[in-house]
């Protein structure tokens, strides 16, 4: 159970960094992981990958949104 467990956020993990625009922010993440995975329990540290995850996609989300609404302000103004 553990291994497949270790196999879905490694996975995880990989999609987030290759969607990362940064080369900071990969290696912020990346370290977030291995440290996550070294110094917790692995459901534990899954637990918080997976929230850590979710909240940096709602972010990139939020900002993806906010980015479009601003170009669309300064088309209609000009």
């Amino acid at each position: 159970m553990q291994h497949h467990l270790i196999a879905a956020i490694l996975l995880l993990a990989l999609i987030m960094v290759l969607n990362l625009e940064t080369w900071k922010s990969r290696l912020a993440y990346l370290a977030m992981v291995i440290l996550s995975l070294s110094c917790l329990s692995v459901l534990q540290a899954a637990v918080s990958i997976i929230a850590i995850t979710t909240i940096l996609i709602f972010y990139a989300a939020v900002a993806a949104v906010q980015s479009n609404a601003r170009l669309h302000h300064k088309k209609l103004n000009h």
